[in-house]
């Protein structure tokens, strides 16, 4: 019995906290709410693909980056909904920025705000340009909203026994039924990927996480991945006469005299019963 219960320990350890769950309870209310949210197309495929997170989770920017391209490849169409954590014991998990930038999104599901968003560091993201969150009623609802989405989701996947956690994969399988991962752990994609089919290994895409195919990049990319140097215009000729005038060198300084030292004064000698000069 006790071996028993150390390899379902170790089984569970190893692998069944990564694997996807089947959702067996709830399957229509969560299929509504993820109907109902503000999601984002990140992809151009016929079948979607559910992914749920905040802006300030490392784990869901990973997963875009490098789960994004190999669901495209398969014909899937990731879904990004993107929400504002709740405050936790009166301290703020979420900045000003990301809920002004939050409500944006539930307000106009725009993947280029999205694909900005997310090439951008947290911390240097300010929403500019976007009037901001706090303060204004109907931009604080469209933030109550994607937690609303997210406490809802909660509560009915627990009851297929998962645990949410970011970033939230949801997807129908091909026997049609929903699955559903909590895949902040990495270990989780691989068995996602079985899931949905996905490749592997895919070629690099030209477009920024987020951002459907059609859309262009904010900026071109450079070999390295990284700005191009800016474009400066030309340096205006120099006149003529400036010109040679730089180009002759300078008259050589007349050498000069070599510094004498001044004379000392004449010192007191003391002898042995006079002073003198």
């Amino acid at each position: 019995m006790a071996a028993a219960g150390g390899a379902g320990w170790v089984y569970w350890m190893l692998s069944g906290r990564f694997q996807p769950v089947a959702v067996k309870r709830h399957e229509s209310e969560i299929q509504r709410l993820l109907e109902d949210s503000a999601w984002i197309p990140a992809g151009a495929g016929e079948v979607p693909v559910w992914i749920v997170g905040y802006r300030d989770s490392a784990a869901l920017q990973r997963y875009l980056a490098e789960e994004g391209p190999r669901l495209r490849a398969a014909g899937l169409q990731p879904r990004i909904v993107m929400f504002a954590r709740s405050d936790r014991d009166g301290t703020p998990l979420s900045t000003a920025a990301e809920r002004a930038t939050a409500a944006e999104l539930w307000r106009t599901r725009d993947p280029e705000l999205l694909g900005r968003w997310m090439a951008a560091a947290p911390r240097n993201w300010t929403a500019a340009g976007i009037a901001g969150a706090d303060g204004d009623p109907r931009r604080t609802r469209l933030v109550e909203s994607g937690r609303e989405l997210v406490a809802a989701l909660t509560r009915r996947l627990r009851a297929s026994g998962l645990q949410a956690s970011y970033p939230l994969i949801l997807w129908r399988g091909p026997d049609g039924g929903l699955k559903a991962c909590a895949c902040a752990d990495a270990r989780s994609w691989p068995l996602v990927r079985d899931e949905l089919g996905a490749p592997e290994r895919v070629a690099a895409e030209p477009t920024s996480v987020g951002r459907p195919a059609s859309a262009p990049l904010p900026y071109p990319r450079t070999q390295a991945g990284g700005l191009p140097y800016p474009s400066l215009p030309p340096i205006p000729p120099e006149a003529p006469e400036r010109a040679a005038a730089a180009a002759e060198p300078p008259a050589a300084a007349p050498p000069r005299p070599p510094r004498r030292a001044a004379p000392r004064p004449p010192q007191p000698r003391r002898s042995d019963d006079t002073l003198f000069y």
